[in-house]
């Protein structure tokens, strides 16, 4: 799945990058010389520090662009390993994919904000949004042991309030004790 995803983001890529090529050779031909340089100045400047990626990701997300922030938010999660925003933007990649009802590609994408950033404060988060997709793609169970999970080990946070109401009450299983 990863691989097909990697073939995706090199296709949008190579794809925005005609686009942009192309447009500025559409641009060229319909001004005059002198206006090119005054078109090239309009252009908003590519991000060029974690920050702005992350800020211009964050936007298309919101505008609903949920492809090119994906793509946006990928490129920070791999550029910025030990940024302090790389587990948002990690979370942020499986709210696109859920965004857009992908809920096997959510899955995938908050169970590594779980794995990569267990101490981080969007596992409780994440944990949810499994819980959700599982239940989205009719998993009940699965969805069950992620709520359960949330509660058992985040018991204080929004996100196992959340997850006690989507269990109906029920309390979260303890795990087996050895030697009883």
């Amino acid at each position: 799945m990863e691989i097909r995803i990697r073939e995706m983001e090199t296709a949008l890529r190579e794809m925005r990058e005609a686009m942009t090529q192309l447009s500025t050779q559409v641009s060229k031909l319909r001004s005059p010389p002198d206006a090119v340089e005054t078109q090239k100045e309009k252009l908003p400047a590519s991000p060029t520090t974690p920050e702005e990626l992350y800020n211009s990701a964050v936007g298309h997300y919101r505008k609903g662009e949920f492809g090119q922030a994906i793509l946006e938010f990928h490129e920070f999660a791999m550029k910025f390993l030990t940024h302090p925003l790389a587990m948002e933007a990690q979370y942020w990649i499986g709210e696109a994919y859920y965004s857009q009802r992908d809920y096997r590609q959510a899955l995938v994408e908050f169970q590594k904000v779980v794995d990569r950033y267990s101490e981080g404060n969007r596992v409780p988060d994440a944990l949810l949004k499994i819980g959700l997709s599982h239940r989205a793609l009719r998993n009940p169970a699965r969805a069950v042991e992620a709520w359960q999970r949330l509660v058992r080990d985040y018991p204080e946070s929004d996100a196992a309030r959340e997850a006690r109401t989507a269990l109906g009450g029920r309390a979260p299983t303890a795990p087996p004790t050895q030697g009883r």
